[in-house]
């Protein structure tokens, strides 16, 4: 018996099966069976291309789904970015986080949020700053004009004493402008951060300052409390800028007679210098504390006007104590007076910092 495919001449198929008729005298014939393969070779295409058809809607499916999810997880991405041509727009009220969102994605969008704040904490900071300084640049601008104009019109009727007078107070005026314009100067630089680094002896510094804080405080006691420090790394010219601007603050809301103390020690660990100073002054409001190292702040404006501060030298000491990796911090009382206490880094020395081998000194 034998098996056989043949193809007609019109493509189709046939299985045929030969089954010979055997004799005694041998081999007589054959009988044939033929069956045609049509129907199995169409439902063999149809199941093939049905298999073909799926595959194809199977991988646009998946790739409808995989795009689907690609843009649900790029959603944040292009808020983000769209975010940040709004801030670059200007439009610092933007936020992009989303309550209990997690992973990168989420510290991301937080991490943003937080840079907005602060950036609107910064411009807002400057908006404050340049409108202040306009104002307080203003006031002597105006005084001077209004005299110089006075003194044109013949105001002061060529009476001597009285274009005197009017000639001191332009002095004074332009005095004050002269200070202001300083005091701004010396600000941006402390905050640019254009500074010496050398290694500093803050008790000597002290001591070394004596005689310009004794200048300072002609009309009040100054107390010198000096101990063996530690040095700091830092620029001297600015630390000794820190102890001018407030130990004169000190005098300026101190009734003469009163007491200003400048004492200078370590920390008691020894890995920090404390530098504090404190008067008997008029001290200060709680609600003003808050607000003392911000520019142009003044927790009695009319005295300090009087006494020709620009309202600067406390924001400029703040400014100096953060680019030395220090803090500052204020405790006062109304009535009783004020302390001002720095903590600034120190570095190693072979310096002795026990009581019985250290420097100390104590002035009345």
């Amino acid at each position: 018996r034998e098996e056989s495919e043949v193809v007609s001449s019109s493509g189709t198929r046939f299985l045929l099966l030969v089954e010979p008729l055997s004799t005694n005298a041998g081999t007589a014939g054959a009988v044939v069976l033929g069956a045609s393969l049509a129907r199995g070779d169409a439902l063999r295409a149809t199941v093939r291309f049905s298999f073909l058809i799926g595959a194809i809607l199977g991988a646009i499916l998946v790739g409808l789904a995989a795009s689907r999810l690609m843009l649900l997880a790029l959603a944040p991405l292009d808020r983000l970015v769209q975010a940040t041509r709004r801030v670059a727009g200007g439009d610092l009220s933007v936020r992009v986080s989303e309550e209990g969102a997690a992973g990168e994605v989420g510290q991301l969008a937080r991490a943003f949020d937080a840079m907005v704040v602060r950036l609107e904490e910064v411009f807002e900071a400057q908006r404050r700053f340049v409108a202040d300084a306009s104002h307080e640049l203003r006031t002597p601008l105006t005084a001077i004009s209004g005299m110089l104009e006075m003194l044109e019109i013949g105001a002061d009727r060529g009476d001597p004493v009285q274009k005197g007078r009017v000639l001191r107070a332009l002095t004074h005026e332009v005095e004050r402008m002269a200070r202001l314009l300083a005091g701004l100067l010396a600000l941006s630089k402390f905050e640019g951060d254009e500074r010496k680094s050398e290694s500093v002896q803050l008790d000597e510094m002290v001591s070394d300052l004596r005689p310009v804080l004794e200048a300072l405080t002609r009309d009040h006691e100054i107390r010198l409390i000096i101990e063996n420090v530690p040095p700091v790394r830092g620029d001297r010219d600015q630390l000794e800028q820190v102890v001018v601007n407030l130990v004169e603050n000190a005098t300026k809301y101190s009734v003469p007679g009163g007491q200003v103390t400048a004492t200078i020690g370590p920390s008691v660990a020894g890995d920090r210098v404390i530098l504090q100073v404190s008067d008997t002054g008029v001290g200060i409001a709680a609600e003003a504390l808050p607000h003392l190292f911000e520019p142009f702040y003044r927790a009695d404006a009319s005295r300090s006007r009087r006494t020709g501060g620009s309202g600067l030298g406390l924001a400029i000491v703040h400014s100096i104590v953060q680019a030395h990796g220090g803090k500052i911090e204020v405790a006062s009382v109304v009535g009783k007076g004020s302390s001002f206490t720095i903590e600034l880094p120190a570095v190693a020395n072979d310096r002795a910092l026990s009581p019985a081998g250290g420097r100390s000194s104590q002035d009345a």
